[in-house]
């Protein structure tokens, strides 16, 4: 078990992803545990619905189109439809929550980002954001273990570098950053075989 959290953690991409932080205290931290408790009545949670249901249904329906083509074709498009349902729901939250695209280090355990303000190594964060890979929100507890400012880890750029572990993040949530991890590094790996074979 502990090999599978240490893989977890050191297999990890950059990518773009919606992303907010908000430093919490410690009414704050119970706050987002009981968020996270009764997250499958928001529509987050129903996004998040949606993706784990498609990831399940894809293995039956491989099956069904082997034994009748039509049968399957008309189940995929009833499956977009509610993919379609489930995006429009995650750009409205999105969009509420205010949350911007930013260039993450993302891993199963944590995340590293530029961040416009300071925090404190060992602050409570709330951890929210969405994979494109599942269209789906991840909702996490996480902690500061590093700040630095940006200009001193090497990049041209205003801000502080964040390293922050997830202390509370769910199952579900850990294998919607697993997926996003391995479709980044599908497409990397594409991209690097087009290039070699140029």
């Amino acid at each position: 078990m502990e090999e599978d959290n240490d893989r977890r953690r050191y297999f990890r991409i950059t990518d773009q992803v919606p992303l907010t932080l908000e430093p919490l205290d410690a009414a704050g931290v119970e706050r987002l545990m009981e968020e996270m408790e009764s997250r499958a009545e928001t529509r987050f949670g129903l996004a998040a619905k949606f993706s784990a249901t498609t990831s399940q249904m894809d293995h039956v329906l491989n099956r069904i189109r082997d034994r009748d083509a039509d049968v399957a074709l008309y189940l995929h498009s009833i499956n977009q439809k509610l993919d379609a349902v489930a995006r429009v729901l995650l750009l409205e939250e999105q969009a509420i929550a205010g949350m911007e695209v930013v260039d993450v280090d993302l891993s199963a355990s944590g995340l590293c980002v530029v961040w416009p303000t300071a925090m404190t190594p060992g602050q409570p964060v709330r951890v929210e954001l969405i994979t494109t890979a599942a269209n789906a929100r991840v909702l996490a507890l996480g902690r500061v273990i590093r700040c630095r400012p940006a200009r001193e880890t090497g990049l041209e750029r205003p801000g502080y570098r964040l390293a922050i572990d997830f202390d509370h993040i769910g199952d579900h949530e850990e294998d919607l950053i697993m997926q996003e991890v391995m479709r980044r590094q599908a497409a990397l790996l594409r991209e690097r075989r087009i290039r070699e074979e140029d």
